[in-house]
């Protein structure tokens, strides 16, 4: 059963949608905004999975973050520096504040937070804000772990520039093109390429070196968490057309993780997980993963 849900939040109303089924599981899932994207995600992948993974017992949470979809509260106009402050961790603080508002609301023993691609980089820095918090678990969709942004050797050379201006000068097409991208909510194809150019950068990292355009606060925040027990479950997307060889992030991260860290692979279908019987086999990897939480 679906139901409209309104919380306040730091002084803004957010709104979101539950999905609840009679006699549900204490362990529910939170799924978090992918980019700029409403709640219910790209093909309505979000909603789709919040139905079925209610059925099978699990109560599932929609939320538009400050500023995104129905939700009050602003965010950076351009989209690039809005990825930067999301690959920053800028809407943790909200997250831990929504989770905890929940569990007391629906009595849940533990939440799950679970995202794609920018919402799943926001899950980490949440399990990692505040570990108290009741955040159970993490459901980790593509998540980029390489920076939104000019190389960091530009960067060094001109320090007085803002990081949107850096952001600016690696982005083709420019301020203008990125504006209507989000805009016209159409922005996803673009970004999707862009996601898998800045992802064919890692492949030059040297043996076992770490990329140069590195995410380290959030690299280090999740093997902090996985050091600490938080189980995680990783879903990546590889599209029919085969990839360069990148920097193996996962299997760094594995290697030190044990079995906290599940990871699957999705062939066949791209970032959004839309296509190709993408969003079939994600449901089929979370449900396996949540069968096996206690």
């Amino acid at each position: 059963m679906r139901e409209a849900v309104t919380l306040r939040i730091e002084g803004l109303l957010l709104h979101g949608t539950s999905h609840t089924h009679p006699a549900p599981k204490g362990l529910a899932v939170l799924f978090l905004n992918s980019g700029s994207l409403p709640r219910s995600s790209r093909g309505d992948l979000y909603a789709h999975l919040a139905d079925d993974l209610s059925m099978e017992g699990f109560p599932c949470f929609r939320f538009d973050l400050p500023g995104l979809g129905d939700s009050q509260g602003d965010v950076p106009n351009e989209y690039a520096e809005f990825y930067e402050f999301v690959q920053e961790g800028g809407f943790a603080g909200t997250v831990v504040r929504l989770v905890k508002d929940l569990r007391q609301a629906y009595g849940l023993s533990g939440v799950v937070l679970a995202g794609i691609c920018g919402g799943a980089q926001t899950s980490v820095f949440a399990a990692a804000k505040e570990r108290g918090a009741g955040i159970a678990g993490l459901v980790l969709l593509d998540m980029p772990f390489f920076l939104y942004r000019h190389s960091p050797v530009a960067a060094a050379q001109a320090p007085s520039r803002s990081l949107l201006g850096r952001a600016r000068s690696g982005i083709a097409g420019g301020k203008a093109r990125v504006r209507d991208w989000v805009l016209a909510q159409k922005w996803e194809p673009q970004a999707t390429k862009i996601y898998y150019g800045l992802k064919k950068i890692t492949s030059r990292a040297n043996g076992n070196a770490l990329p140069p355009n590195t995410n380290m606060p959030l690299l280090k925040a999740l093997a902090g968490l996985l050091e600490d027990g938080m189980p995680a479950l990783m879903v990546t997307a590889h599209p029919p057309i085969p990839e360069p060889q990148s920097f193996d992030y996962i299997g760094h991260i594995a290697a030190r993780a044990g079995d906290r860290l599940e990871h699957a692979r999705i062939e066949g279908t791209t970032h959004s997980f839309v296509e190709n019987g993408g969003a079939e086999a994600v449901r089929a990897a979370v449900s396996a993963w949540l069968a096996r939480r206690p």
